[in-house]
């Protein structure tokens, strides 16, 4: 089932800042969250918009796009 709005999203993750991991989610405890109802930055939620299962990807968030 593809990520949509109003579906239930675990995801596991990693940030990296500065080239030094500051936070991840990992399979064991995924991040869960209600797709499309802003419980996340915009862009990681457009970035994550019509993922399947099992789809890895990757994308950078401007200062801007994240909490400034």
């Amino acid at each position: 089932m593809k990520v949509d709005k109003n579906k239930v999203v675990k995801l596991a993750y990693e940030l990296v800042v500065d080239g030094k991991v500051a936070d991840k989610a990992t399979q064991d405890r995924p991040l869960d969250y209600i797709h499309g109802t802003h419980m996340l930055l915009p862009k990681f939620e457009s970035e994550v918009e019509g993922k399947e299962p099992g789809d890895s990807f990757e994308f950078t968030l401007t200062p801007a796009e994240g909490y400034g």
